[in-house]
Parts: C-alpha cells; sequence; structure tokens
C-alpha cells in the first residue's frame, strides 16, 4: 500500500480551500435523507444552511472523502447519483445514530480513520503528510514530497497554487489557531471552524515547521481501526504483527502517529476486557490475534464504545 496510485485518487483541491466545519455533516445526512438531489437544488445554500455554492462543492467532498457518500458515475448530461453509505446511517442517523451532532471525541478519530483509510483515499495530501513524512517538516519539504510521489504514479503533477492550497486546507482542518490560549471567544469560533483540530495530531509552531504529534484516543477506536486495516490487508486472517500495524503506510500507527510501543499500550487495553482479542508472540514477534473475523468484531467493538445506560449502540455495519 506505499504508492500513492495505490492508496489514492488524484483529487486535488477538491475541498475548495474549506476543512470540514463543525455541523456540517449532520445537516448534510439529513439533507440528503430528505432527497438525494440536495446538491442540485437551487436552494442549496439555503437547505445546507452555508453562505455560497462553493461551500455546497466543499460540503459534498468532504461527505465523500469521509466515506459517508457514494457517488454513481454520472451519464453524460445527468447529475451523479450521491448516496448516504451504511456508516453514514449508524454514525448520523438524528433517531438511531450513535452520535448524529458529533459530541464524543470518538467521533472524530474515527473520521479521521476513514478519511485516510478509504480506498481510494480523496485527499492524497493528507495521506502523504501522515504516511510519508517525518514528525517534523516543513511546508516546503511536504511539498516537494507531494510532487515527487505525484510524479511516481504518473500523475498530472498539479500546480504549486493548488498543492499550496492542499496544505494550507490541511493545516487549517487540524492545526488549533494559536490565539485559543488569549481569547476564549476565538477558541470557540475555531472549534466551530476546525472541530478536528481539538485531536491535537498537528501543530504549526512559530519556526515555520510543522508537527505531527501521536494521538489520545479511546482504546476501542484503535483496535477498530486495526481490525479495519487487517480485513482489507486479508480478510480471512486472523492474525496480523504489531509491525504492519504501526509502520505500514495506510496503516493505523501512521494515521494516528502512534509508534509500535503506544499501539501496544492502547491494545493491551482492549485485549485485558474484550474476549477474542489479545497479544501475544508468533516467531518472536508480537502480534493481534482476533478469534472473529475482524469485521464484523471491529464493529462489535465499537458498540460497546457508543453504548451507555438505557441505550445499546448497535454495531457498525462492515461495508
Amino acid at each position: 500500500m506505499g504508492s500513492l496510485a495505490s492508496a489514492c485518487s488524484p483529487t486535488w483541491g477538491r475541498h475548495g480551500s474549506n476543512p470540514s466545519r463543525y455541523g456540517w455533516l449532520g445537516r448534510t445526512y439529513v439533507a440528503l435523507a430528505d432527497g438525494p438531489e440536495v446538491f442540485a437544488r437551487a436552494d442549496s445554500t439555503v437547505r445546507l444552511a452555508v453562505g455560497s455554492r462553493n461551500r455546497v462543492a466543499s460540503i459534498r467532498f468532504w461527505m465523500r472523502a469521509f466515506t459517508l457518500t457514494t457517488e454513481a458515475d454520472p451519464v453524460p448530461g445527468q447529475a451523479s447519483s450521491v448516496t448516504l453509505t451504511e456508516r453514514a446511517h449508524w454514525l448520523l442517523n438524528p433517531d438511531t445514530g450513535v452520535d448524529p451532532y458529533l459530541e464524543d471525541p470518538a467521533s472524530l478519530w474515527l473520521l479521521h480513520w476513514w478519511l485516510l483509510s478509504s480506498r481510494p483515499c480523496r485527499v492524497p495530501t493528507w495521506h502523504v503528510a501522515f504516511n510519508h513524512m517525518l514528525t517534523v517538516f516543513s511546508t516546503d519539504t511536504l511539498h516537494r514530497r507531494l510532487g515527487a510521489l505525484a510524479d511516481q504514479a504518473g500523475w498530472k503533477t498539479p500546480s504549486a497554487k493548488v498543492i499550496n492550497e492542499d496544505i494550507s486546507c490541511l493545516v487549517r482542518m487540524y492545526s488549533p489557531d494559536r490565539s485559543w490560549a488569549d481569547n476564549l471567544q476565538a477558541h470557540l469560533e475555531d472549534i466551530i471552524d476546525r472541530p478536528f483540530a481539538s485531536l491535537m495530531l498537528l501543530s504549526a509552531p512559530e519556526d515555520g515547521q510543522l508537527r505531527l504529534n501521536p494521538g489520545v484516543m479511546p482504546a476501542r477506536v484503535v483496535a477498530y481501526a486495526c481490525l479495519a486495516y487487517s480485513q482489507a490487508i486479508d480478510p480471512a486472517a486472523r492474525t496480523i504483527s504489531l509491525a504492519r500495524l504501526s509502520t505500514d503506510v495506510g496503516g493505523p500507527g501512521r494515521a494516528f502517529r502512534l509508534y509500535s510501543r503506544q499501539l501496544t499500550a492502547y491494545l493491551q487495553r482492549v485485549a485485558d476486557t474484550h474476549v477474542g482479542i489479545q497479544l501475544a508472540e508468533s516467531l518472536g514477534e508480537p502480534v493481534l490475534i482476533f478469534d472473529e473475523p475482524a469485521m464484523p468484531m471491529g464493529g462489535h467493538l465499537l458498540s460497546t464504545l457508543y453504548s451507555r445506560p438505557g441505550y445499546e449502540a448497535p454495531p457498525l455495519p462492515a461495508h
């Protein structure tokens, strides 16, 4: 999964320089549930409560990039068909979804994983930043790496302007505004503008460098991502090495920026409390072992994360 061509589609800049904002996904789910033609409607800006058609296009892009919608290839002269996925229903349905308003931080971690692990990944700049860069790097270094990997993939190299807009959107999406510490109003506005900044995965210190930080998230999200990754590379497997999980391009270790020791600690917490999941050694190498198919085991694991007194969350559908 190391090749950019095998992991991503050459969809540069489709976000329109707008990172996903708080409220966009839930509102769009409701609008699409009422009628799949919402993006083609003349009043789409009103239906989606945004100020411009540019943002309508951005919302449409993010819904697909997060794998909350699918789009059939359009027939010439017709608009493409936009359909909500089972993941979208599971997460965002106002009546039955596990977190329709994205109030649980676990949901943002899930969306981050779905964004990077979807095949194809529709944000190649995000894929390269999390999978191909060191912990600290400059935007210039990322820019050059993107160009080189695009060339290797046989893609038409995007313009410098498009790559710069992609990098700017990535930084804005994940990097908290430095005014948070001094201005509560700025903090509240920033939460709305960039909810994924609360994950603290990326920081942009004043020295001009970007820094990727290890995630701090529910252990069951990590375990789910590991099981989902195992399913993607070998649906019949009942074991996967910790080395692959922590270092594979496209794997959970890189997506969450977790080293092997950190990943092991998360998985051990789950293994201590959930029958059927264990850590062991095989040929001297640490491995994750699961007694049932990786999926739907991962989906059932997530249901325990979202369940609470009086509410038993459904398992996440396998697809």
